[in-house]
């Protein structure tokens, strides 16, 4: 659960609650830096509604300009659903990696600029969000990926809830290294 879950349960339940994050990642040491990355990367199980929702929306209203300026967008995970695949016919740089191992995770998350969390609905911490920060790499997400997760005024990720501000932000990530570098470390420190 997260913290905001938390703070409604207790609002109800009267023994004693106690909330320990169960999110447990090895944070990078010697990831690749910026240089040496490319593209954007979204990684979910899509029998669960909210990532295939995000995505689809996503591929609907984001990708095209994104595309456009040639960065290219892997999207792994289970249960693909076969409209997923109907895009790479307009879509050239997307590349689908369905059941990928833990090995073909780390290396995806070791060539990627950005992860992208285009969540519209969920609930509680996401571990997508969590692992992507532990490993350095940048995310540029909703408020609701970024849900549930404290947050004090160093917290430096803020949602980007419009198609336009979704498309903004991972410009914004991805042509900058510095800020890219600034969120890579942020990410790892914060985990």
């Amino acid at each position: 659960i997260s913290q905001e879950e938390y703070d409604y349960l207790k609002r109800y339940i009267v023994k004693p609650l106690h909330y320990v994050p169960p999110y447990f990642f090895n944070v990078a040491e010697n990831a690749p830096g910026y240089d040496e990355r490319e593209g954007i990367f979204f990684i979910g199980g899509f029998n669960h509604p909210p990532n295939r929702e995000g995505m689809l929306s996503f591929l609907d209203n984001v990708y095209s300009g994104l595309h456009e300026k040639n960065i290219p967008l892997t999207v792994a995970g289970s249960k693909m659903p076969q409209g997923l695949y109907d895009y790479q016919e307009k879509f050239k740089l997307l590349t689908i990696r369905p059941d990928v191992s833990n090995e073909e995770l780390e290396q995806l998350y070791a060539g990627t600029r950005i992860a992208i969390v285009p969540l519209r609905s969920g609930a509680g911490v996401k571990g997508k969000v969590i692992e992507a920060m532990a490993k350095g790499v940048p995310v540029v997400g909703t408020d609701i990926a970024f849900e549930g997760m404290p947050k004090g005024t160093d917290y430096l990720y803020k949602g980007a809830n419009s198609p336009e501000d979704m498309y903004n932000e991972i410009m914004s990530v991805y042509s900058s290294k510095q800020r890219w570098e600034e969120l890579s470390a942020f990410g790892k420190q914060y985990i």
